[in-house]
């Protein structure tokens, strides 16, 4: 029979629920960390007592099947990596983080160690096509780009916007906002 080593102590429930909920979702430090204030009374644990304590529970360790790196899909989509990982950034899609295996590894690119779903990748791409800069939208409307820019502004899409980024809207987006909008009448 095996006896624990000195220093050992099992996982509870709490830690167990925090390690499933945020597995892939936050660092390893942070994972650590969240696991420390699950059970104050205890040392932090160790990164392998963390990974030995995933692998029991079944918890995935490389990227899940339907998935793919930043990389990965930035080869095949023909997007830089940091291209890709704003666009999908701006269109709310999770990035998560793969875990290391403890073990020395090279040095490789931070996309080739976060992954997502293809689907919401594609989607996402899908979704970023269908967008244009106010500049194109004002052209095709007939309208100043200022003009549109203040009107989007007042419904509150690009409010938020820092200076210097183009503000990409869709189509029903503008159609809804100049279907608001009035054009003030210059005094004669």
């Amino acid at each position: 029979m095996r006896r624990k080593r000195r220093g050992q102590v099992a996982w509870d429930q709490a830690e167990i629920a925090v390690l499933m909920r945020e597995w892939h979702d936050v660092t390893e430090r942070t994972l650590r960390t969240l696991l420390a204030k699950a059970r104050p009374e205890i040392r932090k644990r160790t990164w392998m007592a963390v990974r030995k304590m995933a692998k029991k529970l079944g918890l995935p360790s490389g990227v899940p099947q339907g998935c793919e790196t930043i990389k990965q899909a930035a080869e095949r989509t023909n997007y830089s990596q940091e291209g890709l990982a704003a666009l999908l950034k701006r269109q709310g899609v999770m990035m998560r983080r793969m875990y290391s295996t403890g073990r020395a590894r090279k040095h490789g690119s931070a996309y080739s160690r976060r992954w997502a779903e293809t689907e919401e990748i594609d989607a996402a791409i899908a979704r970023e096509l269908q967008l244009a800069d106010t500049g194109y939208w004002a052209r095709q409307y007939g309208i100043g780009t200022s003009n549109l820019r203040q009107i989007l502004r007042r419904r509150g899409i690009g409010a938020d916007l820092e200076r210097g980024y183009k503000l990409r809207v869709a189509r029903e987006q503008v159609e809804a906002a100049l279907a608001d909008y009035v054009p003030r009448k210059r005094a004669a």
